[in-house]
């Protein structure tokens, strides 16, 4: 069993938790406001490839929805490819192990699973955590481990809340987890009917329809058909009740690229395509975990 050493700084509004995991060090930036002393919703934000827990905390909107709303935010950061170096968007990015395979020739196998939890218990040793409410949002890379929390933990992950990417390989989960996903039609990175794809590192690759990504959460949950229903650029495919008062919600934005509906515009349009205002990401994502906390 790895050994993991807590190194926590003094409370503010946001502090870096160091952990020690699986022989490397690790770090996640811990947000909630001063003084909470009722047991709050967490929320696990998962950066995509390239990224890092405190871009997607501000760039996401995450931190002002949690000042908000009164729930915490934990945004870890990946290991880099080369995890003795330092990261680098194009030269040694960060992304997730979420079981698919992706990196192992290079880093070998990351037990990221295992640090996310030791990371959400560290939290829990310094503010009061709701465990019935604790959940997971991911995009891209974040959006496949954030499913990987869910097949594998779906006693600790309420619910996961997804843009972009693909599900890793497993499956069924223990239980229906309540799913929502949000996907671009201008996405190339990923896809909504597969094909080729082309990332700032490695050759071309053939992905999978992110469209399977919902439709394999719904066969998970036995689901009903869909519902369909068009508002502007936003397309929301409904497939409710499922089993255990699940539901998988599926959100397809007209004008979206590989990027986060409503967030801050990416450095990289050239290659995540464009952004939308047509949906607040977050917003929605946040809604949708306050209707699905752990079942009794």
């Amino acid at each position: 069993m790895a050994t993991v050493t807590f190194l926590l700084p003094a409370a503010g509004p946001a502090e870096t938790l160091t952990l020690d995991h699986g022989g490397h060090p690790r770090s996640a930036v811990l947000h909630a406001q001063p003084g909470i002393s009722r047991p709050a919703a967490l929320v696990i934000l998962l950066h995509g490839a390239g990224g890092s827990g405190a871009q997607a905390l501000e760039r996401y909107g995450w931190r002002t929805a949690a000042d908000r709303e009164g729930f915490a935010v934990l945004s870890p950061d990946a290991l880099p490819a080369l995890p003795g170096r330092a990261a680098d968007f194009r030269t040694n990015p960060r992304f997730w192990d979420d079981g698919s395979g992706a990196g192992r020739q290079i880093r070998g196998t990351v037990d990221d699973a295992g640090f996310l939890l030791a990371a959400v218990d560290a939290a829990a040793a310094r503010l009061p955590v709701d465990r019935s409410r604790i959940f997971a949002a991911g995009h891209s890379s974040g959006s496949g481990m954030a499913q990987r929390l869910a097949l594998d933990h779906a006693g600790r992950i309420a619910a996961i809340g997804l843009v972009s990417g693909h599900t890793p390989p497993g499956g069924p989960p223990a239980r229906p987890v309540p799913v929502l996903m949000l996907a671009g039609a201008l996405d190339r990175v990923s896809p909504i009917e597969g094909g080729m794809r082309q990332l700032p590192w490695g050759p071309p690759q053939s992905v999978a329809p992110a469209r399977d990504t919902p439709l394999a959460w719904a066969r998970f949950a036995r689901c009903p058909d869909p519902v369909v229903s068009i508002a502007g650029r936003v397309t929301l495919e409904r497939w409710s009740p499922c089993r255990g008062g699940s539901e998988v919600l599926y959100y397809r934005i007209a004008d979206l690229g590989h990027q986060w509906p409503g967030g801050a515009p990416s450095a990289i349009a050239a290659i995540s395509g464009p952004g939308s205002d047509a949906i607040d990401a977050t917003a929605v994502i946040w809604r949708f975990f306050q209707a699905h906390p752990l079942p009794r």
